[in-house]
């Protein structure tokens, strides 16, 4: 019986050291991740594609305040993204410095 208690405490064990060692995989592929998430948006393509989306955000924007100043109603969203449009053409600006830079160093 004491064996029997002894090999189930040694198997108890053995599984909760794996199960640890498994969150602490698990953990570090999320941290690689991340990395090269954050890596990629570094990136010239990174930046690049990130400055086209806001580039084509601030295209939307112009239309849409074209169609409220034509007299056009526009919806809550739209209205949103048109207040939105300092911060974004402030987030662009940091994008095509970041480019700028990391054009330089290449």
């Amino acid at each position: 019986a004491a064996a029997a208690k002894a090999a189930a405490q040694a198997e108890r064990e053995a599984a909760e050291q794996a199960a640890s060692a498994a969150k602490k995989a698990e953990k570090a592929a999320r941290a690689a991740e991340q990395q090269a998430a954050e890596a990629y948006a570094a990136s010239p393509e990174g930046l690049t594609k990130k400055k086209d989306k806001l580039s084509g955000i601030l295209s939307e924007i112009a239309e849409l305040e074209k169609a409220r100043d034509n007299g056009q109603e526009l919806t809550d969203s739209d209205e949103a993204k048109i207040k939105r449009k300092a911060k974004t053409e402030a987030e662009l600006a940091k994008v095509e410095e970041k480019l700028q830079k990391v054009s330089v160093q290449e």
